[in-house]
């Protein structure tokens, strides 16, 4: 390696970036083509906590590990091992510039990875320390959130988390939650992780969070399999994680274990979770209620009304990137279930749901292989009925230095019904089946992003395609999204993005555009949205953001997804749709002078509409103006 090059990235630094932005930038490396809306909230705010976690305790990259560096989901197969080869062959790294030298590694890669990594002492045999942190840490997190305007049934919400980690075996914490409306903390998650280094790998206890597999039969974290760039790896992870985030359903309360002997593993988890169900006259389950509001007296009512009993176990071998596994999940519930909950004709049976399946993986750096088969029966004491079948392939091919393809072929039948699915599809993992094909070319400084993904969605043709183009110039990135989506309407969007970095501030332009035909009206409808963001930031002192959105569609089939800065843990898009004009400011202040590690986050917002006098809702709330404002505050205090 020419050592003149490795001494010159030596004096090489990344820009000043707010965590906020870093994570911003990874879900648009990973999700390019992606809207916002079509992201949904547990699973972004799932990847958020994991990725938060070791941006905070970064990696040791001359000691590292592929197990290490697989927690990062936006590193390929290929990449993880021409990261290793660097490390091993040059012994070790003298900065983290050096990144940019690795095969496969372009600029917007390694600004990414390069937060989430430190520079420590080499370590051929990865005996060295994977913690950057030499002591334990307690965290504790406060959030209050309240509208400005009038309205009593809103309230306020708020949140209080607390965790601990010595950064060697043992984490634990709680996190309580009120949503608005609610005047009393409903929502309680408690955890414990113990990651030991013998027989016994991981023990959580808690509220947790459960992938196996590909996750036909249970993923409770992310999927990557809609992930265009550079042939993301083919797996979801086969972990137990404690679910340490606000949401109200999407985890499991029980115990999960992991032991290790050798190159297989075993995986089993035991749990009793309180669900929120809709009950009929009859004492019937008809639905599952998930969205953890309990505001008025008939959504109280369903607080916990059910409970879900619920066994796992996974068996996996492991080497070299060879995988094969096998998944078996048993489900009941104390109530009896109409047919429709489980997706079948079976009525009002007092049933469990048996999943079973079987898993392969075959990762290299030229191909990666993935495929999963998974069946799902109802039982009874008396027999087994409606046997579903759901199966799932996806091939990843190198084709040529720079470019990859991925095809994803997928089936679900009619009948297949598992309550933890979190395979890709594109609707609720039943009567379901296509091909997605995807073709991503990435070099230094520009990348390109194509797919077209051909389903049957509930007896419905469906077709998605989307391009994607990405220059980067100096301290510039410019990037131009198309899309074509035909779901019994053919809705097109446009958005092209600008982002330029100065010393520490950072500036991000967007221009969206969106046009619906097909609807109730036959006509074309259109909608418009133009965006401003300024972040400045100030060493790791103070961060400021500010952004301005001015909106105009048709209706709500044209609405605009538009992202906006929120405090710690809060990440999404909102819609917008209408006329007007949405104003956001937030800031992080660290204020040692106070308290050393004492943090003060707030954000203040407006939306403001042009074309009504009244905002109005269907589902909790009418407000009598034309504008709304909000207000949510933190403190966060680490010793």
């Amino acid at each position: 390696m020419n050592k003149i090059s490795r001494l010159f990235l030596s004096f090489w630094c990344v820009l000043p970036v707010s965590w906020d932005n870093l994570f911003t930038d990874i879900m648009d490396y990973m999700y390019p083509l992606q809207d916002g809306q079509e992201l949904s909230e547990t699973p972004l705010e799932n990847l958020y906590d994991d990725l938060y976690q070791i941006y905070l305790n970064p990696i040791n990259i001359n000691s590292t590990s592929k197990d290490q560096l697989e927690k990062l989901p936006f590193l390929s197969y290929a990449n993880i091992e021409e990261l290793e080869a660097y490390v091993y062959f040059n012994k070790g790294m003298l900065s983290l510039g050096e990144i940019q030298l690795v095969d496969g590694f372009d600029v917007t890669l390694s600004e990414l990875l390069q937060p989430f990594l430190y520079i420590g002492p080499y370590m051929s045999d990865h005996s060295g320390s994977d913690s950057k942190n030499s002591g334990p840490r307690n965290d504790i997190i406060a959030e209050f959130n309240m509208p400005l305007y009038k309205k009593a049934d809103i309230n306020y919400s708020t949140s209080i988390r607390y965790k601990f980690d010595n950064y060697k075996n043992i984490k634990f914490g709680i996190t309580t939650q009120s949503d608005y409306g609610e005047h009393v903390y409903d929502f309680i998650s408690p955890y414990f992780k113990f990651t030991g280094s013998g027989a016994l790998r991981n023990l959580v206890a808690g509220n947790l969070r459960v992938s196996f597999g590909q996750g036909l039969i249970v993923n409770q974290g992310f999927s990557v399999y809609n992930s265009v760039p550079n042939m993301i790896r083919q797996s979801v992870s086969s972990s137990i994680k404690p679910h340490t985030g606000v949401s109200e359903y999407g985890y499991i309360s029980g115990v999960g274990v992991e032991f290790q002997s050798g190159s297989m593993k075993f995986s089993a988890v035991a749990g009793y979770t309180p669900v929120d169900a809709t009950v009929n006259k009859e004492g019937f389950v008809s639905s599952f209620k998930e969205d953890g509001y309990h505001r008025s007296v008939l959504e109280s009512s369903k607080r916990h009304n059910t409970r879900q009993l619920c066994s796992m176990f996974h068996v996996e071998h492991s080497n070299e990137g060879r995988n094969l596994g096998f998944t078996a999940s048993y489900t009941k519930y104390d109530r009896p279930l109409l047919g429709k909950v489980f997706k079948s004709d079976v009525y009002a049976l007092d049933a469990g749901l048996l999943d079973i399946g079987t898993d392969f993986l075959i990762n290299r750096s030229r191909y990666s292989i993935a495929a999963e088969c998974a069946a799902s029966v109802i039982t009874t004491p008396q027999f087994f009925s409606n046997i579903g079948i759901a199966a799932f392939l996806s091939l990843g091919l190198k084709a040529g230095d720079k470019g990859s393809l991925h095809l994803v072929p997928r089936y679900y039948s009619d009948g297949y019904f598992s309550p933890y699915s979190g395979g890709f599809s594109k609707g609720n993992s039943n009567n379901e089946y296509g091909l997605y094909c995807s073709y991503s070319y990435r070099r230094k400084i520009f990348a390109l992003n194509l797919y077209q993904d051909f389903y049957k969605l509930n007896n419905l043709i469906c077709q998605e395609a989307g391009a994607q183009f990405d220059l980067t110039g100096g301290n510039s990135i410019f990037s131009l999204k198309l899309k074509s989506k035909y779901r019994q309407q053919h809705t097109w969007r446009f958005r092209f993005d600008w982002k330029c970095s100065l010393n520490s501030v950072q500036f991000q332009t967007s221009i969206h555009f969106c046009a619906c035909s097909g609807n109730i009206a036959d006509k074309c409808e259109k909608g418009y949205a133009f965006q401003e963001r300024i972040t400045y930031k100030a060493a790791d002192k103070i961060v400021l953001d500010f952004g301005a959105s001015l909106f105009s569609t048709d209706s709500y089939s044209t609405r605009i997804s538009l992202y906006e800065k929120g405090l710690l843990y809060s990440y999404g898009y909102s819609n917008y749709y209408g006329q007007g004009l949405r104003l956001s400011f937030s800031s992080n202040f660290k204020l040692d002078k106070v308290l050393p590690h004492l943090v003060f986050r707030f954000k203040v917002g407006s939306t403001i509409y042009f074309d009504r006098n009244a905002i109005t809702s269907q589902s909790y709330y009418d407000i009598g103006t034309f504008h709304k404002e909000d207000l949510s505050f933190q403190l966060q205090y680490a010793f």
